[in-house]
């Protein structure tokens, strides 16, 4: 179990990677598209087991602002409740530019609790919830992370 590569240096099968993932996984999946138009001002891990994704984290982290905000976070639903996804989480934190990020923040549907919990066993705050945040009228909590 290990996270793969740079997460500031992804390449064009990174991107592959996570894409499917989040077309198989996420509710709300992005279009390759938006995939494509990502730059170096995002960070992406992917999370491998046995030579094979399952799953990545995609942070917004741009050099001018001391807050990452995690856009999409996902681990295939074999490993959920396993560890894996506290593991994984764990790895990110170990391997995260503290000096350059000291808060992270995200959007995650209220109807989602096992990643509200998740997300509050891991230094989450919640901060607010949005009415109708997602485009299908669910609303979402905004939490945040204190770094350092």
């Amino acid at each position: 179990m290990s996270i793969s590569g740079n997460p500031k240096q992804w390449s064009e099968s990174d991107l592959l990677l996570a894409f499917e993932l989040d077309h198989k996984f996420m509710p709300f999946a992005w279009s390759k598209s938006e995939w494509q138009s990502l730059s170096e001002n995002h960070l992406l891990y992917l999370w491998s087991r046995g030579g094979e994704c399952i799953g990545f984290a995609l942070f917004a982290a741009n050099s001018y602002d001391d807050v990452a905000h995690l856009l999409k976070v996902t681990v295939h639903p074999d490993f959920r409740g396993t560890g894996e996804s506290q593991q994984f989480w764990e790895e990110i934190m170990n391997k995260w530019d503290k000096d350059s990020w000291r808060q992270i923040f995200l959007e995650v549907q209220d109807s989602n609790i096992a990643a509200i919990s998740f997300y509050k066993k891991v230094g989450f705050k919640e901060l607010r919830h949005l009415t109708q945040f997602y485009s299908n009228g669910d609303g979402a909590y905004t939490m945040q992370c204190e770094l350092r």
